[in-house]
């Protein structure tokens, strides 16, 4: 009787540290998977609307004799080619002519432009990249 009273605690012991084993198994598991779905996400490219107003990052397309490192433009077209979605994009004094992925862009739909939302776009004249931001 004896040996079985010393058996119970230990075998309630072994159950309570493999419990607290798997606990621990499970909550890395989770916390890996978390962390690689935060940073395969973070990788995927943003998709934009006709409407958003995004800001051109100009250091990632092009810093050629211009002033601004950022330049606030409101999507006008998007297009696929070849599995890739390209932008058309336009400031307040032109539609630019290039097209750009939205690798290049900072998400300002949260921000209040309003003379970019309100922008009637259809009266612009085209511009390249260079002018866009040289003006």
């Amino acid at each position: 009787g004896v040996v079985e009273s010393k058996d119970e605690p230990v075998g309630a012991n072994r159950h309570k540290r493999i419990r607290e084993n798997a606990e621990e198994c499970y909550l890395n598991n989770a916390n890996s998977q978390l962390t690689r779905y935060i940073n395969k996400s973070s990788k995927r490219q943003r998709i934009y609307h006709v409407g958003d107003i995004v800001d051109l990052k100009v250091s990632d397309v092009n810093r050629t004799n211009t002033s601004s490192m950022i330049l606030p433009c409101k999507i006008v077209d998007s297009k696929c080619q070849d599995g890739e979605t390209f932008y058309n994009v336009a400031t307040v004094n032109g539609i630019i002519k290039e097209s750009f992925q939205s690798t290049v862009f900072l998400d300002l739909t949260a921000s209040n432009f309003t003379t970019l939302r309100t922008l009637n776009t259809d009266s612009l004249s085209c511009v390249t990249f260079i002018q866009a931001c040289q003006i």
